[in-house]
């Protein structure tokens, strides 16, 4: 009996000294937490604590307000390292538990509701661009695809992480992001203003009425007006109304110019059509017309020539024959040759700018 007692003294005595070496072992009787560092923190949790006090041990969990805390590590026998979870505002006891024994600091920790709300995103800039040279902003043709690119801040989330949903009532949008590809698809009005919609959504854990947290979101909406057009149509269309009415001899000069406009070349190229028109009512009736389009190009910024280069946006060339009447003798007189009228994009619209002839 003796040599037994003697045994299970020295067993004990080495499982006292055991546990001195190491927090693994199981807990000596004397759990206990003295502090906590820090003692407060967001009720959206996430705030990284140190506990202190006696006895931990491997294995040993972690509650604060009778939750359980996570990435709960034991440093030795005297701390423990937790991560606070959610919980509403006020005072929250501290209990840590190892091998069947639990020791609480009632109190412990002191849970507040964020300072400051979180601010929603902010849109700072939409843009809409085509892939051809000089292409104006927000321009777009039917059947072309261009790039819509939104600029976004936001304070507490990296605008990588938030949600951006584009929509439009008609075209086809492509992609995801704060950059996404925009195609006019036909069907489409043309010329008509288009209007694209920008939804950014910011997903945030924040608190309800009571401090507890919840699960909330910002949202923010912006607009982009996009200008559709049938360029080569509506270019068409203006350059053979002018010509119409010009090979018309009722019209009357002011009406034959007046999709010309009134700022392109400073307005030269209007005032010397307007002028030629005058002379040639004057001096003609013209009888019969015969016109046929050669050629139509679209090319922000471009140059067209031919007798003398001008700068436009656009260039239309025709096959045309007049037949007119000279009023002075009556006798008739045939030209034939080639026509070029430009085109320039002003304001979000088609305008005519130069008309020339050069007989063959």
């Amino acid at each position: 009996m003796r040599s037994l007692g003697l045994a299970l003294l020295l067993a004990a005595i080495g499982a006292a000294g055991c546990t001195e070496k190491s927090p693994t072992g199981p807990s000596s009787g004397n759990l206990k937490i003295s502090s906590v560092s820090p003692t407060g923190g967001s009720t959206a949790g996430g705030t990284a604590i140190v506990i202190t006090g006696s006895g931990f041990a491997a294995g040993a969990t972690v509650t604060v307000g009778g939750t359980a805390a996570a990435n709960v590590v034991v440093s030795s026998a005297t701390e423990i390292r937790a991560v606070t979870p959610a919980h509403a505002a006020g005072a929250a006891a501290i209990i840590v538990s190892v091998a069947g024994e639990a020791a609480t600091l009632a109190g412990g920790f002191t849970y507040s509701a964020p300072a400051a709300p979180n601010a929603p995103p902010v849109i700072t800039a939409l843009s809409g661009r085509g892939s051809k040279p000089n292409e104006p902003s927000r321009f777009v043709d039917l059947g072309e695809t261009i790039t819509l690119t939104a600029t976004v801040t936001d304070v507490e989330t990296p605008v990588s992480q938030l949600t951006y949903e584009w929509t439009a009532p008609q075209g086809t949008i492509t992609g995801t992001g704060a950059s996404v590809s925009f195609l006019a698809t036909q069907g489409i009005p043309a010329p008509s203003d288009l209007p694209v919609t920008l939804t950014v959504i910011e997903r945030y854990q924040g608190t309800d009425p009571n401090g507890a947290p919840a699960q909330k979101e910002n949202r923010v909406t912006g607009t982009l007006t996009l200008h559709v057009h049938d360029s080569v149509r509506e270019v068409g269309d203006l350059a053979l109304d002018f010509l119409f009415l010009f090979s018309t001899s009722s019209v009357s000069p002011e009406n034959v110019v007046h999709n010309f406009s009134t700022t392109c070349d400073g307005g030269r190229g209007r005032a010397d059509e307007l002028a030629d028109v005058t002379a040639n009512r004057a001096k003609f009736i013209i009888n019969s017309a015969q016109i046929s389009r050669t050629s139509l190009t679209v090319n922000f910024g471009g140059v067209c020539t031919l007798k003398n280069p001008h700068n436009a946006d656009a260039c239309v060339t025709y096959h045309a024959k007049w037949v007119s009447t000279v009023i002075a003798t009556g006798q008739q007189e045939t030209v034939d040759g080639t026509e070029l009228v430009t085109g320039v994009y002003e304001n979000n619209k088609w305008f005519l700018c130069h008309s020339e002839f050069k007989g063959s």
